[in-house]
Formats: C-alpha cells, structure tokens, sequence
C-alpha cells in the first residue's frame, strides 16, 4: 500500500487560470514572486521547504521487472525538465536519474509514482528556479505496455514514447513547452490534457490516424496540413482515414490551446 496523498497544499485556481498565471510569467506581466502570491504558496508552508542538499548531485532509481505485465506511471506534483523514453530493459521496470531535486520514487507492483517534495504547486514552482527547471531522464522498460498520469502539469519536458506501447496518457494542470513524440498504436489510445496547453508539438508516424479536440478556444493550432488561427468554442480536427482506422490516436484538450501543432515524423 502506498501512503495517502497529503492533499492540504491544493490551491482553489481553476486550470485555465493556473495556466493563465504561467503564460503571464513567460510574457513578463507577472513576476515569479506574484505568481507564488496567486497560486496561495505562502499559506500552505512550501516557502520553508528549500531544496535539499542530497538532491544536488543527483540520483538514480530502479526497479526489477519481475512478474509485472503492465506499467503505470504516476507524476504527484508536476514534472519539468523531464527526458521520458522507452528501451527493452534486462529484467528492470524503469530506471530514472535525477538532478538537483530529487522526489520520492514509490514502486507498487506494476506503478511507479514520482512525487517531488517541493513540488507544492505543481507546474509552477520550476518557475522559483528561474526557467532552469530540475533535469530528471527516465527509461521505461517498452517489453510492457504502459499508462502515464501526470498531475500539477509538465513543463520544458520531452517524452519519447515511440518504442512505448502506450495504454493511456493523461495530463492535468496544464501543459507548456512540451514535446510528445509518439510510435504506432495497437488500438485507440487516449491522450487527454486538461488545463490548457502552450507549445506542444505532437509528433507521430505519418499513416497513423488522429482525432484531435480542442474544448476552449485555441490560437495557432493545426493537424498535418489543416492550420488555424484564432477560434472559440470546441473545434475538432482529423486525418482522413479516421473512420477507417481500427488504432489512431484521439487527442481531447480541456481549457484550451496555444501554439498546438500535431504533425509527422
């Protein structure tokens, strides 16, 4: 059994507005000090959880395979600087180096929950570490299928999953400055971000079908050749072999998008 999540540190934002603070940070309208300020960190004692020293020279992580026939991959508190690729591990579920800040790595039968320590709220609190966020790389074993949830968003990250055969991949809090490269399905796999994305670049095999929905409104969005510019509501886009396909990929966005772009590898 794991231990229960301490859920105090939970702000009242919504995610559009939390997403909302980031963009407002990266354009310079707001300061890290006043975003801090939004987000309420100052009430729920995060300020006095400093990094500590034994994350600053880094630290490795793994498990053994054993009997595991499915993964699952759990972020707490939010990922930045993350490296997150697949290799045909010899007897190992995962292994992860960590750099600087090194969270709590639980391993509970087939599920690995990364849980930073002070990662308080989440997305936004690489922002402290002046848009150097922590560097983390992690490997997961791709002989297993794979389901990943990320909570409290992800941030200047890169996720390699073309050798991961992906079960389900679900985001919330938002999503900035994020690439997801994507393999060949072997049924209809879900990607769902909730919180709005800014710069997300998707990039998958070109015959592979893709429905794409954005809830929200979006600026600069395009699937291969179909680009938009500015829109509300709900808007949806797909490949033209969408009907016909039995293993695509259906892409929903909840909060909307800016500079969202699905393409070919």
């Amino acid at each position: 059994m794991t231990d229960p999540i301490d859920t105090s540190y939970v702000t009242t934002l919504t995610d559009d507005e939390m997403l909302d603070i980031l963009r407002q940070v990266q354009s310079g309208e707001l300061s890290v000090e006043q975003a801090e300020r939004l987000l309420g960190a100052t009430h729920h004692g995060h300020e006095d959880q400093a990094p500590s020293d034994t994350g600053l020279a880094g630290q490795t992580f793994s498990a053994p395979l054993g009997k595991t026939a499915n993964g699952k991959l759990v972020f707490e508190r939010g990922a930045a600087g993350l490296y997150l690729h697949g290799e045909a591990l010899s007897g190992q579920l995962f292994t992860a180096r960590f750099e600087r800040h090194v969270p709590v790595v639980r391993v509970n039968g087939g599920t690995v929950t990364v849980r930073y320590r002070d990662f308080g709220f989440g997305l936004l609190n690489w922002l402290r570490y002046g848009f150097n966020p922590p560097q983390s790389e992690m490997t997961l074993n791709a002989d297993i299928p794979w389901q990943l949830d990320i909570h409290s968003g992800i941030a200047q990250s890169c996720l390699d999953l073309r050798s991961i055969r992906l079960r389900k991949l679900t985001i919330h809090n938002g999503v900035s400055d994020v690439k997801l490269i994507l393999g060949e399905p072997n049924d209809i796999v879900r990607l769902d971000c909730h919180g709005g994305v800014h710069n997300l670049i998707v990039l998958r095999p070109a015959p592979v079908a893709v429905q794409l929905t954005v809830h929200g409104g979006a600026t600069s969005l395009g699937l291969d050749n179909q680009k938009l510019g500015a829109i509300g509501g709900i808007t949806t886009l797909e490949t033209a072999n969408i009907k016909t396909a039995l293993c695509r990929y259906v892409i929903n966005v909840h909060g909307g998008a800016n500079n969202f772009k699905v393409g070919a590898l």
